[in-house]
């Protein structure tokens, strides 16, 4: 008769097993669902940024074409670069790109000494 009080204790030892790997699945979901949204953010701010970029290779072939080419919106896929282009020479273009919440902006710095496009600077900028 020295067992009829461990009768429950299956039943206890049960559910400590089920509570922990319970806790176990919840930690590891949570961090399979961190991890995701970090990858997307990380995602649409290299997109943003590709975006800038090319509005201010845009911008270098206008100016190559019309020297008096000041800026424009361009759409690229589903994102928008909002290109301005200042100064005479050199000519400081300034494009920004917006993907989602997201917006990088790459500054380019270029002029025309002999007759020649040179890019004296490109850099992202805040």
């Amino acid at each position: 008769m020295k067992y009829k009080y461990l009768k429950g204790q299956s039943l206890v030892t049960i559910l400590i097993v089920v509570i922990i790997a319970m806790m176990l699945t919840a930690g590891a979901i949570m961090l399979t669902v961190t991890n995701t949204f970090s990858s997307s953010a990380f995602a649409l701010g290299n997109e943003a940024y590709y975006t800038a970029e090319s509005g201010a290779e845009n911008a270098i072939i206008r100016l190559l074409r019309d020297k008096s080419y000041v800026g424009e919106v361009l759409t690229v896929g589903n994102d928008t670069a909002t290109v301005t282009v200042s100064g005479t020479d050199p000519y400081i273009i300034t494009s920004s790109g917006r993907a989602g919440n997201f917006v990088r902006k790459v500054q380019v710095t270029l002029g025309y000494p002999d007759s020649i496009l040179t890019i004296s600077s490109w850099k992202e900028v805040q």
